[in-house]
């Protein structure tokens, strides 16, 4: 059975970012397949817990994600991240989260875990447990971050500690 503790870890509210995205005119652009609009650091720094973070581990770029409509991603882990800080912005939408491990008497099959995010609230996200999210009706909007250090040095449990 997945533990969600290996996989997300909720670490604080949201002050400014929450805003930030209601009142930008947000310009896209692609990064790594994804649909990005880059937040200026000094946005993110601005943010209690993200300052708190940076303080010991070096936030490269943030910036938000767009998946549009009836889209999904694949399952994966992320290639260089080892730890990310998630926000969704937009969480009344209907999206899932899903987080996955390969069964032993199945090669075709993942033992699942549901992830939903709270309103307004950062989460401590496992980027190399496999994963996926599944989108409907409505473009979904998640703030993310990269650290300098990528997963050979920087991993969820780091951070976490």
């Amino acid at each position: 059975m997945i533990d969600h503790k290996n996989c997300y870890r909720k670490i604080g509210k949201s002050i400014i970012l929450k805003d930030y995205f209601e009142v930008q005119n947000l310009s896209f652009q692609k990064y790594h397949g994804f649909d990005v609009s880059f937040v200026p650091l000094e946005i993110i720094l601005d943010e209690p817990v993200l300052k708190e973070i940076n303080d010991r581990y070096e936030i490269s770029t943030g910036g938000i994600i767009r998946l549009d409509s009836n889209r999904c991603y694949k399952w994966h882990s992320d290639s260089n991240r080892g730890v990310s800080i998630n926000l969704l912005l937009n969480p009344e939408i209907e999206s899932l989260v899903l987080f996955g491990n390969s069964v032993f008497d199945s090669d075709d099959q993942y033992e699942i875990l549901k992830f939903e995010y709270e309103k307004d609230t950062f989460y401590l996200f496992n980027t190399q447990m496999m994963h996926t999210v599944i989108n409907f009706d409505s473009p979904r909007y998640l703030f993310t971050v990269e650290f300098k250090q990528d997963k050979s040095v920087l991993t969820f449990n780091n951070l976490l500690s």
